[in-house]
């Protein structure tokens, strides 16, 4: 009985203490919100610590061997703390960054993000702009591995476990199933443990599911352990697991994506090309987020139109008014935008094709050519050769600089606001701009106008050189030209006398 009793005495302090534990941790999280930076950044690491050492001593003894137990709700609550949609906590984020670096934390602070996010967006027409601040500024902090091999750092200590417990072992079995192994399998094969309860070799196996899936490799251009920056998005998108990224309630991804405000937007679809989709295993799941970002117009779209690039040249996506969309986009404002120089490369491929209609081409020539004649010199010095190099091309599109046969004209017929280059009447019309842009001002532009007076050259010239050129640099190329001397005689003055054929020289002598 005085064991008894003394086993329940221990028992309810193990439970008290317990409470007061988790009563801590809460208290804790509140602090994450505490006015005082000093504050939130203590508070944070030792929650921290807390995750590390809960870990390392889990709170139940583990049902299988080995020690590994990775403390999700209490991590959790770290996450949501720092999504709040109260109050911008990048600079706390940019603290947090430092614990990015280990695997596990990396891939729970994903699975938390996602469960935070699905819960404030479940229900609710509009979500603060705050709230979407802190979420990406978490999500596209990460560099997600290039190989499956690279997921070796871990956050909380754990001892190897033997071979019969590791996932390639476990092997499931139902009657007239093949064999299954990886995660799946290892819930199945151990319904008792808990959905906080992960094993370093599920995280591998887990974490590791967009590397097989993708064939391995990383990012272009990307060196290092990590791949591109961004990582959170696509981990979310990527895992089958995970239905709904950035999002909750069941919508579809499409619809969970476009409840982000544009600010955000424009924020992914920078990242979308490099850190997201080269990544995913089925791309094809951007292609309406994609379509739909590309007919929102302006700096969205043009921001989309990388993505979709991606999508159409390795992915076979089919877009019937894709060059339709394009040839909207340009307005005098493409040559003022922050993504101009993206635009013009991408624009470039698209028309590189010798596969397309010559009134298409002429289209996109002749409306270039119209713009060009209220551009600013950086942006002349790069749109004239991109219209020859049009015509180079599109042979056929060359009757817009000379027809001899042509009818007499007293008007333009091409139609500047036709939507459809197939009813614009540009192969009809003449490339009259750039005859008039020989008189320009600045003689390089001058001089690039000039290039139709001659026959083109075969090979194109390359305008990636000028895509990112500005005023500032042209400015700085006049300023390093030397001066030339200006012919004012047909034999150069050397002096005020002294000329040969000076008769003040022939009969006077100066002493």
């Amino acid at each position: 009985m005085v064991m008894a009793g003394s086993q329940g005495a221990t028992r309810k302090y193990k439970v008290w203490m317990r409470h007061r534990y988790h009563s801590c941790c809460n208290s804790l999280g509140e602090l994450l919100a505490h006015p005082s930076f000093q504050v939130k950044e203590l508070a944070l690491s030792t929650l921290m610590k807390f995750v590390q050492l809960e870990g390392e001593h889990p709170l139940e003894k583990p049902k299988w061997e080995g020690n590994y137990l990775f403390p999700r709700q209490l991590f959790k609550l770290v996450v949501e703390g720092l999504l709040s949609s109260e109050e911008d906590r990048s600079l706390l984020l940019s603290q947090f960054r430092e614990y990015l670096e280990h695997d596990d934390i990396r891939y729970h602070t994903m699975q938390a993000a996602a469960d935070t996010v699905a819960r404030v967006t479940d229900g609710r027409p509009e979500v603060p702009l705050i709230f979407w601040n802190n979420a990406f500024t978490l999500l596209s902090s990460m560099s997600l591995p290039r190989q499956e091999g690279d997921l070796s750092s871990f956050y909380v200590k754990h001892v190897e476990l033997s071979d019969k417990w590791k996932v390639v072992h476990l092997k499931v079995r139902r009657p007239g199933a093949a064999v299954s192994t990886g995660p799946v399998a290892m819930r199945e094969a151990c319904p008792h443990w808990g959905p906080w309860v992960l094993a370093p070799t599920y995280v591998r196996q887990e974490a590791g599911w967009w590397v097989r899936n993708r064939g391995g490799g990383g990012c272009a251009g990307t060196s290092g352990r990590g791949g591109g920056k961004g990582g959170g998005f696509l981990f979310l998108l990527a895992r089958p697991s995970v239905p709904v990224a950035l999002g909750g309630g069941g919508l579809p991804l499409t619809g969970c994506f476009l409840q982000l405000p544009l600010r955000i937007c424009k924020k992914v679809l920078v990242i979308m090309h490099d850190a997201i989709l080269p990544y995913l295993a089925q791309p094809s799941l951007m292609i309406d987020f994609l379509t739909r970002a590309y007919d929102i117009g302006g700096a969205i779209s043009l921001l989309a139109l990388n993505g979709l690039f991606i999508l159409i040249h390795k992915h076979n996506l089919e877009y019937p008014d894709f060059y339709r969309k394009l040839y909207g986009l340009l307005d005098p404002s493409v040559f003022h935008v922050k993504y101009r120089a993206r635009f013009f490369h991408l624009a470039d491929l698209f028309l590189s094709s010798s596969h397309l209609p010559a009134y298409l081409v002429a289209a996109f020539a002749k409306r270039l050519a119209r713009l060009a004649l209220t551009a600013p010199p950086e942006a002349l010095l790069m749109v004239l050769p991109f219209i020859c190099n049009l015509l180079r091309r599109h042979p056929a599109c060359r009757v817009l600089m000379h027809r001899p046969r042509g009818p007499e004209l007293d008007a333009d017929p091409y139609d500047p606001g036709e939507e459809d280059p197939a009813q614009s009447r540009a192969l009809e019309s003449s490339l009259w701009e750039l005859q008039a842009l020989q008189r320009h001002y600045h003689p390089e532009v001058s001089k690039a106008a000039s290039v139709i007076n001659q026959a083109l050259s075969v090979p194109e010239v390359s305008i990636a050189p000028l895509l990112e050129l500005t005023a500032f640099e042209i400015f700085e190329q006049d300023l390093k030209k030397g001066p030339e001397s200006v012919p004012l005689e047909f034999i150069p003055a050397q002096g005020l006398l002294g000329r040969q054929d000076d008769l003040c020289a022939q009969h006077f002598t100066l002493s």
